[in-house]
């Protein structure tokens, strides 16, 4: 099997911008009321934002964060940029990429059906329509749910690898239906197990990780909650207004809170998103010389008794909770060792690393 680029520019990833401009604007979810905070803009301009509060009620008007959100981008964010058809439509293409990154669930009639909300997303906000969004995770959760069945079904029989087979290393587009879906992850199944098999690792031991792997990410998808699907909305529209503004739910800012009455833990490392994989774009405090992991993909922590944390495709909150939390799973252990791939080379690394405390 080989794995071809698609035309997927690669041009300086992986470089760090030394001399790049960071502009955030953190967004809290609304409730009733609002209260003032301050945003940092680096590197020497403060503002002030209304933020929304965060209240005890378990009912929350979901359509009604939505358009006070937007008029707080709309009124003090540093680009004032008005929620009309043209944001509407970059806001659906970014919800749908942070669903499906690599375009592997969904399929080609599901996209035409969100496109039909294109220009249409900042009207219904304006109305207090949330309909979208709840239609879209139904969407998801059917689509994950059918991803599962059909990965056990893969894992249960053989490959041959003998077989000569051309893949994309990324798609940029859809299963036309259910035949083709079947055969993109028959695909990447292949890939996967021949990406380990070649780096020496037992073909059963890799089958059991990738049934772990697909059964979370459907699970991901059946417990999508409200305020996550509510984040994944939020989260799309604010990175439409620029990349370094970014969307806090109320569960971001708790662990984050605890983090502050217990002890947290740094893996040393700057990661980013990338097409659905999680890339090493900083080391801190630097390697020796001569040993570079930037650009790499981490694709699983392992902890000091040898339990594998799987992150590919990891909600970004349940990241932050695995790194950081002094807490299960990796409690206070400071040895881990990470698992780690080459995006374009393919090439594996496993690698010991210090998890220090901060």
């Amino acid at each position: 099997m080989r794995v071809m680029n698609s035309g997927i520019d690669h041009g300086g990833e992986g470089e760090i911008e030394s001399h790049r401009s960071w502009t955030r604007m953190i967004m809290q979810p609304a409730r009733h009321n609002l209260r003032c905070h301050a945003a940092l803009v680096l590197p020497a301009l403060l503002v002030t934002t209304c933020a929304p509060v965060v209240a005890d009620e378990p009912v929350v008007d979901r359509a009604e964060n939505v358009r006070l959100t937007v008029e707080l981008l709309e009124k003090r964010h540093l680009t004032h940029r008005a929620l009309d058809d043209e944001l509407s439509a970059e806001w659906l293409a970014e919800f749908i990429r942070l669903l499906d990154p690599r375009h592997m669930y969904f399929l080609q009639s599901d996209i035409e059906q969100f496109h039909e909300y294109s220009d249409r997303l900042d009207d219904l906000t304006k109305t207090g329509d949330y309909q979208f969004p709840e239609f879209v995770r139904g969407q998801y959760r059917l689509r994950t749910s059918h991803m599962q069945n059909v990965v056990e079904e893969l894992l249960a029989g053989e490959f041959d690898f003998s077989i000569h087979e051309e893949m994309p290393l990324a798609y940029n587009d859809y299963a036309v239906d259910t035949d083709s879906f079947h055969e993109r992850w028959r695909q990447r199944i292949k890939f996967e197990l021949l990406t380990e098999k070649l780096y020496g690792r037992d073909l059963d031991e890799v089958k059991e990780q990738l049934r772990g792997r697909y059964a979370r990410i459907a699970e991901q998808g059946r417990r999508m909650s409200d305020e996550r699907l509510y984040t994944h909305y939020m989260t799309a529209l604010a990175s439409r207004y620029d990349a370094d503004t970014m969307f806090m739910s109320d569960t971001f800012l708790s662990l984050f809170e605890v983090t502050v009455a217990f002890p947290q833990f740094s893996l040393g490392l700057g990661l980013r998103e990338r097409g659905g994989r999680m890339i090493i774009d900083a080391v801190y405090p630097r390697l020796r010389p001569g040993t570079s992991l930037i650009g790499w993909e981490l694709i699983a922590i392992v902890s000091e008794p040898g339990e594998v944390h799987d992150i590919v495709e990891l909600h970004p909150e349940d990241l932050t909770h695995l790194v950081l939390s002094s807490f299960k799973p990796l409690s206070r252990d400071t040895s881990v060792t990470l698992e780690l791939m080459h995006p374009n080379t393919l090439e594996r690394r496993t690698l010991s690393w210090f998890r220090y405390r901060i």
